[in-house]
């Protein structure tokens, strides 16, 4: 009986791949899962315990894994739990976890993704999609954040009229006011 599992991480290694004689991929790749605990005393939050896994990715999910998974990056991983116990080299005792990947995809809480569909889901074949290979996808990421970017500035004629900036002000009620870092109209007898 396997155990599914989902864990939310970051990747702490390069994705290592090989292929087998027969032509199966196959892959690996260090995770660590840090869980967030408050403090009783501080009442802050603060970092708990980081759990270490192996993650095992095969066929398609191991090539796309390469060309998408770098270290550092924020990840949720679903598979299926392996723990095992070994003896190291000296004598002690270990513990192995490992899972084998079903699916990973990126953790959007903490940065934003562009997918890009394979031709048929095999491994090898190219994209259907425009910006399929790995260069057009990168540009064309590199597009989208800039147009984020520049989405949440002020038009430069508008920075330093205050005339303007009262221009902007003007369709609040009372109790309204302008948060300067980040344009959002906040209520001031707003419990958040």
């Amino acid at each position: 009986m396997a155990n599914t599992i989902t864990i939310r991480g970051f990747v702490c290694s390069t994705v290592e791949t090989r292929t087998t004689q027969t032509g199966l991929v196959l892959g690996n790749f260090r995770m660590g899962s840090t869980h967030r605990k408050q403090d009783p005393i501080t009442n802050e939050w603060v970092d708990g315990d980081t759990n270490w896994f192996r993650i095992n990715v095969f066929r398609s999910l191991a090539q796309n894994s390469v060309s998408s998974i770098h270290k550092g990056d924020r990840i949720i991983v679903m598979g299926k739990l392996h723990v095992t116990n070994f003896l190291r080299k000296d004598g002690t005792p270990g513990l192995s976890v490992e899972i084998d990947a079903e699916t990973i995809g990126p953790d959007l809480q903490f940065g934003m993704a562009y997918y890009s569909r394979t031709g048929t889901g095999r491994a090898g074949t190219p994209a259907s999609q425009p910006g399929g290979t790995p260069e057009e996808v990168d540009a064309e990421v590199a597009k989208l954040e800039v147009s984020v970017a520049m989405a949440g500035q002020d038009a430069p004629e508008h920075q330093d009229d205050p005339e303007a900036q009262d221009d902007q002000t003007s369709g609040m009620t009372d109790g309204e006011t302008v948060d300067e870092a980040t344009g959002e109209v906040i209520q001031e007898d707003s419990p958040f």
